[in-house]
């Protein structure tokens, strides 16, 4: 006690400088100073429950209070040790060093004061170094990249160095809907608030900033509080969110966006944090200027991009329509573009006919085309390309397979989507372009707006083409017509001059084979007899080539037709010793089709193949099979006769070409089957059989009425 006493004398005289409250224990001196503010120490070394340099902390924790420890004797070791941990002065428990202890008191606040000061000094210069290092990064990560989005996640993760938050948001303003949209959202998930979203300005934080044009930070204290000024922030605060501070982003002279920052805690933020979030929004806002500069320059070379395809694209197909030429080998060949411009795998063009229903393939192109031919005609059953044709509107199908008029076929090669085209004229639908992938939802609105492009500048070039090729039509019908007309002449004149002769010759050699004529001479005239029946054959085989028929189509069964050539050729198949197979469709092959005139037209590949086979020196054997599928009709007649020469295979459906020895046909018959076969939009060709034979292909589209489903 004796101590203390020196300590309350020699502090005396300075009371008004100086208040002294003494304690017994370690304990005492920490309970009184958690109660109280002080702001020196002096305690003895040793106290009854502990060190007085306790009273310093654990080691490594900041120093709150400078401390003076006092000692009965001079020990250096141990005042080494209370330097050490803290202690700013040791002091000797004598009379003279204690009556000096108000002035070691004084020193040791300056040199406390000093401390401090410095200690602030050092944390400001650390926290203004951590600040420009975290501006020169943001600064480094604006100009490393245009990407906004990779912005946004490293410019959040330099913020939360210096400013913690629970969730960080940028959202854009858009002043014509009042509203604001969150582009950038990291942290607390509240809905309403996610990217993509949308949230009125009235009564929200971000809209009191735009508003303003000034930061906020608030302290949420209850909901009825936000009821009255941001109730925007409702969903936040119930979220557990009670800590905002939001800059405005300027861009020129206007807000364009608002960065937010959020905190669980209460009273985290300081004047401090608000002005780093507006330093850093300046920075951002730079980024989203260039990064939206850089939008749009990317959107312009894309645009232009676009353009060049479509350009390169027309210019292409404009060259080919421009071309002179057969309009189907132009058609392919532009459809062929069009599928490389579009990447897809299956292109087809079709055209309306007079005086034919439905939508005609024209023109085809993709790898899948040649194995599986597309369906000749498109009727209105056919709901999803004849919709689009009527009503002149460009349909997109994402998902082709689920389509309740989907074909069969497409979904069975792996098509998944698909646009359909119709090519304008004017106020006219002219024709209808389908552009098919394998690939679900391909056709997306960049493409779709290419292939809009192309189709609309193809219309005047299309039509213009087809008046091409029906002025060519029209010339090559005219110079058929006249020269038709002048084997009409012919014909009638040979009819005149030659049938009367030939009638005269045939009945007085068939008198005299009545009379009793020698062997010999009626060899001869049996001679007579046949060449002049077969002149008159030649002479009706030119007037049926000169003639012009009336068309006279109806619904037609093509097994039916097939068997009535049968039958008129069976006399002929029997004395010949020809075998016929048939393999029929079971179902009706039915279309819309001139009966007489493909009785014609199987009659002579009948008698061809008869003919074939009686040089050919073999047992004859002919097969006919018929079949319908994908829009079309296919007939097939195969004989195993002596074939035919593949240097002449291209000229066989030539007029008046022929093989046969001079006066034993005349090289119409299957120039007149052509012709019909043309005539109903059909194709014909001929190859070789597994005989070794000659095989005869038809393949007719199949068109019924309007009301009739295919």
């Amino acid at each position: 006690m004796h101590y203390i006493e020196l300590v309350h004398r020699a502090f005396e005289p300075h009371r008004g400088r100086f208040h002294l409250a003494v304690v017994a224990s370690l304990a005492q001196a920490r309970a009184y100073l958690e109660e109280a503010s002080v702001h020196l120490i002096i305690a003895d070394l040793r106290l009854p429950d502990g060190p007085g340099t306790d009273l310093l902390g654990a080691e490594g924790e900041e120093r709150k209070v400078p401390l003076v420890v006092m000692t009965v004797k001079v020990d250096e070791e141990a005042a080494l040790a209370s330097m050490t941990a803290g202690a700013l002065d040791y002091v000797i428990k004598s009379e003279d060093e204690l009556a000096n202890l108000p002035r070691t008191a004084e020193r040791v606040l300056r040199e406390w004061r000093y401390i401090t000061e410095h200690q602030v000094a050092e944390q400001a210069l650390i926290r203004f170094s951590q600040e420009n290092s975290m501006t020169a990064e943001i600064g480094r990560i604006v100009d490393s990249s245009l990407n906004i989005c990779e912005v946004y996640e490293a410019f959040g993760a330099e913020v939360r160095k210096l400013i913690p938050f629970d969730c960080m948001s940028l959202s854009f303003v858009n002043y014509e809907e009042r509203t604001m949209s969150p582009t950038w959202v990291v942290g607390t998930d509240v809905p309403g608030l996610r990217e993509g979203d949308d949230f009125p300005m009235e009564r929200s934080l971000a809209g009191e900033v735009v508003r303003t044009k000034a930061p906020v930070m608030l302290d949420a204290d209850t909901e009825p509080d936000l009821e009255q000024r941001y109730r925007g922030l409702i969903p936040v605060y119930n979220a557990g969110t009670v800590s905002f501070m939001a800059v405005p982003l300027w861009s020129r002279d206007s807000v364009i966006a608002v960065l937010r920052i959020e905190s669980k805690h209460r009273g985290i933020y300081t004047q401090r944090h608000l002005e780093i979030l507006e330093r850093t929004g300046r920075q951002i806002a730079g980024a989203i200027a260039n990064a939206k500069l850089y939008d749009e320059r990317t959107q312009a070379e894309a645009a232009e991009r676009r353009r060049s395809h479509e350009l390169t694209g027309l210019y292409e197909i404009s060259r080919i329509f421009s071309e002179t030429g057969d309009f189907e080998v132009k058609a392919t060949a532009a459809m062929e573009k069009l599928a490389v411009l579009a990447g897809a795998d299956w292109v087809t063009l079709r055209l309306p006919k007079e005086n034919a229903p439905g939508l005609h393939l024209m023109a085809a192109s993709g790898p899948e085309v040649a194995e599986h031919p597309p369906t000749q005609v498109f009727t209105n059953a056919m709901t999803m390309s004849t919709a689009a044709f009527v009503e002149g509107k460009t349909a997109v199908i994402d998902d082709y397979a689920n389509q309740p008029t989907a074909s069969q076929a497409l979904v069975d090669l792996g098509m998944q989507s698909m646009v359909i085209l119709p090519i304008k004229s004017g106020d006219r639908t002219v024709g209808l372009v389908t552009v098919i992938s394998k690939d679900k939802s391909y056709f997306r609105p960049e493409l779709s707006n290419l292939l809009i492009v192309v189709c609309e500048g193809l219309g005047v070039l299309l039509e213009n083409s087809i008046l091409q090729e029906d002025r060519k039509r029209s010339e090559q019908r005219m110079y058929e017509a006249a020269r038709l007309a002048s084997v009409g002449e012919l014909a009638a004149g040979v009819a005149h001059e030659i049938n009367n002769p030939l009638a005269s010759i045939v009945m007085y050699a068939q008198l005299l084979m009545d009379s009793e004529a020698p062997e010999a001479m009626r060899r001869d005239l049996l001679m007579i007899d046949s060449e002049a029946k077969r002149a008159g054959k030649i002479v009706q085989s030119l007037l049926t080539f000169a003639r012009e028929n009336e068309p006279k189509r109806k619904l037609t069964d093509i097994n039916v037709v097939l068997e009535r050539a049968l039958d008129l050729k069976s006399a002929d198949m029997k004395s010949s010793g020809i075998q016929i197979s048939r393999n029929l469709s079971s179902d009706p092959n039915c279309s819309i089709l001139d009966d007489h005139d493909f009785t014609q037209v199987f009659v002579n590949i009948l008698t061809n193949a008869q003919q074939a086979i009686e040089t050919s020196g073999r047992a004859g054997h002919i097969t006919i099979a018929s079949s319908s599928s994908n829009g079309v009709i296919d007939v097939e007649i195969a004989d195993n006769g002596s074939g035919i020469d593949p240097q002449i295979k291209g000229r066989i459906f030539e007029p008046f070409f022929t093989t046969k020895p001079e006066g034993a046909g005349t090289g119409l018959g299957l120039s007149i089957c052509y012709g019909i076969v043309k005539d109903h939009d059909g194709d014909i060709w001929a190859g070789e059989s597994s005989d070794r034979g000659a095989t005869f292909r038809l393949r007719i589209p199949i068109l019924l009425s309007d009301d009739q489903p295919i």
